[in-house]
């Protein structure tokens, strides 16, 4: 790096600097080349680049195991407007995964008190919250208030030879 010339104010020598670089091509492929400047229409504090790094990031203040708790509280309201039970076990599945890896993981703030859900409890509770069809199936029988024969009396009361 050159050095100042006595008698070149800093000015000067600042512009200089810039223009032997661009010549040498140490601005030429950097990121952002060619693009507006981002957030030039909001106004600046003193933070204003702390604050844009932390966004861009993704920084996450909330310590690992309150925010852990967040996302369970998410994955059952997704639960509760999931249309199938596969939808709703790959949910389980994803957040039992994050749960995991979280426990498994997390070395400041506080202990993760959150466990895997159970999945099949999940599912009776997403079943359970589903409204229930009244309409008889077609293959039901329509008085249903007798009680179906058990298998082994419908097995033996067929004829023999029957198609099952």
């Amino acid at each position: 790096m050159a050095r100042r010339a006595p008698g070149e104010s800093w000015e000067a020598y600042a512009d200089r600097q810039v223009r032997e670089a661009q010549a040498r091509g140490e601005f030429s492929g950097l990121a952002g080349e060619g693009r507006p400047l981002p957030d030039l229409h909001r106004p600046r504090d003193g933070d204003w680049w702390i604050k844009r790094k932390l966004r861009d990031e993704e920084f996450v203040a909330v310590p690992r195991a309150l925010q852990l708790r967040r996302e369970v509280e998410e994955a059952r309201a997704r639960i509760a407007s999931a249309r199938t039970e596969a939808a709703v076990r790959a949910i389980v599945d994803d957040i039992n995964a994050h749960i995991r890896h979280a426990n498994a993981t997390i070395v400041s703030g506080p202990p993760s008190t959150v466990w895997p859900l159970d999945v099949d409890r999940e599912v009776r509770r997403w079943r359970a919250d589903r409204p229930v069809d009244e309409s008889p199936a077609p293959h039901e029988p329509v008085d249903a208030d007798r009680p179906r024969p058990r298998w082994w009396r419908r097995a033996w009361s067929r004829p023999r030879g029957a198609a099952d």
